[in-house]
């Protein structure tokens, strides 16, 4: 819930509570119109505040689905990611986490699209080139995961123990 004053100043965000996870439809929704709707230097204010109130949800969205994806509870994961995908569409991160629980739970078409897509929108994301490359590896795609490997290895020196999958394809 989001209280607005409207005031001579203009429009401003007075305080936020914590929306129900199962209204992320609606918060995005609700931070686009405000975003739109309210006057001038105030938009500006108000649409910079949304952002980062946008954040906080999408981020609280993406610590539930990493605490249910390793406790096993895929569908509760995937849930938290569609609700953060909701309110923040063309985030590579929510795309690399979606192919993260998608491939835990044997779905390797949509892990390794998932993957790809978050790959298109940060090409330095070496965590989504790395589940690409693991996925390609595990659907007997060899030939290119281990072009993909060695590439991910030689530039992110994090990646090193993918030299060794690579070596066992």
């Amino acid at each position: 819930k989001a209280v607005f004053i409207n005031d001579e100043d203009g429009v401003r965000l007075s305080h936020y509570h914590k929306i129900g996870a199962g209204d992320a439809s609606a918060l995005a929704a609700f931070f686009d119109a405000v975003a739109v709707a309210a006057p001038g230097e105030a938009r500006d204010d108000l649409r910079g505040r949304l952002d980062v109130l946008r954040l906080r949800a999408v981020q609280a969205e993406l610590s539930a689905a990493a605490t249910a994806r390793q406790a096993g509870r895929y569908d509760e994961a995937h849930a938290a990611l569609d609700r953060a995908r909701v309110m923040s569409p063309e985030s590579g991160i929510v795309l690399r986490e979606l192919a993260r629980v998608e491939s835990a739970r044997g779905a390797f078409d949509a892990a390794e699209d998932h993957a790809r897509k978050a790959i298109a929108l940060d090409d330095g994301d070496a965590e989504a080139a790395a589940i690409a490359a693991r996925l390609k590896a595990a659907t007997s795609a060899g030939k290119r995961a281990v072009i993909l490997l060695g590439q991910i290895a030689g530039r992110h020196p994090r990646f090193a123990d993918l030299r060794q999958l690579a070596g066992e394809l």
